[in-house]
């Protein structure tokens, strides 16, 4: 048509390679024949012409909901599931391996460090903090918490308290405490959940801290 541009679209990109389809589960209805004669076939057909080009790629699709249950209510094609399902890899949801995810937070805020350039790291206590949550959003989750905190933090390290101010606006946090023994007990440590919000608000100054709580200048004798 007038106007048009020609563009390689994402098969003939991944000639010889591989073609990422994620989120396979929200592809149209309406376009699923058109993918499945490409995995049935390996032919492309070329715009504006009857000819079509066989495109050589391995297939890798992805999704998290259940496509047995999408064939069965009739918005995912069954044929293509079967093309599609030839080696199943299964990745458990991020709560279940939670020892890694120190190691995946480090990977993830280089990442952040190589891209903005500010240089930060993680406090020791906010990897326990990381660990403690159930992340039902898994890896993304983390990332977009980690970056709020990357953004939102005037100092070098991230800490704790910064973690879980990140998450409570958007999660729940699972934290496993020691039992609570008496009313003071679980007062005491409301106390200190509220007061470490505020140091982490106000970037650890423990003068401003105090403002915001209405106390006086003596906030870090009552937070130790």
């Amino acid at each position: 048509f007038t106007g048009a541009v020609a563009r390689q679209g994402a098969i003939r990109a991944a000639r010889n390679g591989t073609l990422f389809l994620d989120e396979i589960a929200d592809l149209p209805l309406e376009v699923q024949p058109t993918l499945l004669r490409f995995l049935q076939r390996g032919e492309v057909p070329q715009l504006g012409s009857e000819q079509v080009e066989v495109i050589p790629t391995r297939v890798i699709a992805a999704t998290n909901r259940d496509l047995f249950e999408m064939c069965r209510a009739g918005t995912f094609r069954e044929d293509l599931l079967f093309r599609l399902d030839i080696i199943r890899v299964n990745i458990p949801p991020l709560r279940e391996y939670s020892e890694d995810i120190g190691i995946i937070a480090d990977h993830l805020m280089g990442r952040m460090i190589r891209k903005h350039g500010k240089k930060m790291k993680l406090a020791p206590d906010a990897y326990e903090t990381l660990r403690q949550y159930d992340w039902p959003g898994n890896v993304r989750e983390l990332n977009a918490v980690l970056m709020r905190c990357y953004v939102l933090e005037r100092g070098g390290t991230i800490t704790a308290a910064a973690v879980r101010q990140a998450i409570l606006p958007f999660g729940k946090m699972s934290v496993v405490q020691e039992p609570i023994q008496n009313l003071d007990d679980a007062i005491a440590r409301l106390g200190k959940g509220i007061i470490d919000q505020a140091l982490a608000s106000t970037g650890g100054k423990k003068a401003a801290a105090a403002r915001v709580l209405g106390l006086n200048s003596q906030i870090g004798r009552a937070h130790v």
